[in-house]
């Protein structure tokens, strides 16, 4: 991040709803992430944002606003980016490693707003049920750019997720609030995200086929799982425990490093699905 920008306090650093094609540092003060010019969140110095334009053409998802003055901010574009991927330099592997550490807490704090969100809409219409417009799973059409974030082959995961589990339609691989003990990889079939409101109504977050991932985030934290998964064919999946997982990880290997890309790409598609569905919600809302 080696070029700085600086903001003063109430400046506006990228606008919602704006394609971008840069990513931020933030290398001294704080920013304001704001949604339809309600705040969200802080970030601090040290802390990253405006990554999901470095590797897909969308418009940005929040407005961020410096909230001190004298706010500087590292700016990396994406053809940065990407030629430190095609070079392999000992930094962007770091700052690969960094996303995947940062994007699940964003990813749990977005499902903590989407739940809010649901049981504030079910409580304005007095818990009719036949009023409560449910979301429709949401598809974003994501174009990564060619040559940009690595990604790795069926066969190249399944070295990562050995153990194979078959399970019948309809079943429960897990549920919201389980310990998280590990990932899968759907080798075959397909299954759908759910959560549920305070009044226990199924949500449908999205649904996942075969080449996907789900329970990723246990990989990284140690906290509970933030959803259900039930399967919806039969279903073959790989499965890797976390302690696995982080030996792989520790070995620093170029594959270890492309499959932990291919997990922040899965997390990247959350948030934009969760994103899209809460704004939605805010509408109705409204």
């Amino acid at each position: 991040f080696s070029e700085t920008r600086v903001y003063g306090k109430g400046e506006t650093i990228c606008h919602q709803n704006v394609s971008g094609q840069e990513m931020y540092f933030i290398k001294e003060g704080e920013v304001t992430v704001l949604i339809e010019d309600t705040p969200l969140a802080t970030l601090r110095q040290g802390e990253i944002f405006g990554e999901i334009s470095l590797f897909y053409n969308v418009e940005r998802t929040a407005t961020i606003r410096a909230a001190t003055d004298r706010t500087r901010v590292g700016l990396l574009t994406r053809k940065g980016f990407e030629t430190l991927l095609q070079t392999s330099k000992p930094y962007s592997y770091d700052l690969i490693y960094r996303l995947y550490n940062t994007l699940p807490e964003r990813l749990r704090n977005l499902n903590d707003k989407y739940r809010t969100a649901i049981n504030a809409l079910y409580l304005l219409v007095g818990g009719d049920r036949e009023k409560l417009s449910r979301p429709k799973d949401v598809e974003i059409p994501l174009k990564p750019r060619k040559g940009g974030f690595p990604s790795i082959t069926r066969e190249e995961a399944l070295t990562v997720f050995r153990e194979t589990k078959h399970i019948d339609g309809g079943q429960v691989v897990f549920a919201e609030g389980d310990a998280g003990d590990g990932a899968y990889l759907i080798v075959e079939g397909k299954v759908k995200v759910v959560t549920f409101s305070e009044q226990y109504d199924e949500i449908t977050l999205g649904e996942l086929g075969g080449g996907e991932i789900f329970g990723e985030m246990s990989l990284i934290d140690d906290k509970p799982r933030s959803a259900s998964i039930i399967t919806i064919t039969p279903c073959r999946l790989g499965f890797t425990n976390r302690e696995d997982f982080q030996n792989y990880i520790r070995t620093r290997s170029e594959l270890a490093f492309r499959l932990m890309g291919f997990i922040c790409l899965s997390l990247f598609r959350r948030i934009l699905t969760l994103d899209r569905i809460y704004a939605d919600l805010k509408k109705t809302l409204a």
